[in-house]
């Protein structure tokens, strides 16, 4: 009996590489997010405002997302809602290297990165 490793698949490995990526960042972001919003304000009501507003589109997009998923190519949604997660991410640093970081910024990072998510899982 022959086996084959999965690793020798480059489908596979490509894969593996992206999720792993991909999970990494959504890790670091989900700490670091309500983390920087607690700098910027001080305020703990802030930060838990935050998660808050972090976890809210989830809820509400999870059903309607899995039926559009159901009826797109689900390859290219994940695809999509990765690409938009990292122009979010981007524009956080970008503002400060302007100066022009804002808490609403923060705020409106994590409601569109909680969108994202909530397509992102459904496909």
């Amino acid at each position: 009996m022959r086996t084959h490793s999965v690793w020798k698949n480059r489908d596979f490995r490509w894969l593996i590489t992206g999720q792993t990526v991909s999970e990494l960042g959504s890790a670091v972001s989900g700490f670091t997010l309500p983390w920087l919003m607690l700098q910027m304000t001080g305020s703990a009501l802030q930060m838990g405002l935050g998660f808050a507003v972090g976890f809210l589109p989830y809820l509400l997009l999870s059903l309607p997302a899995g039926v559009w998923a159901d009826r797109r190519d689900r390859r290219r949604l994940m695809m999509l809602a990765d690409a938009i997660r990292m122009l979010l991410i981007a524009t956080i640093p970008a503002a400060y290297a302007l100066g022009m970081l804002t808490v609403a910024q923060l705020y409106l990072v994590m409601a569109g990165m909680s969108a994202c998510n909530a397509v992102f899982d459904a496909a």
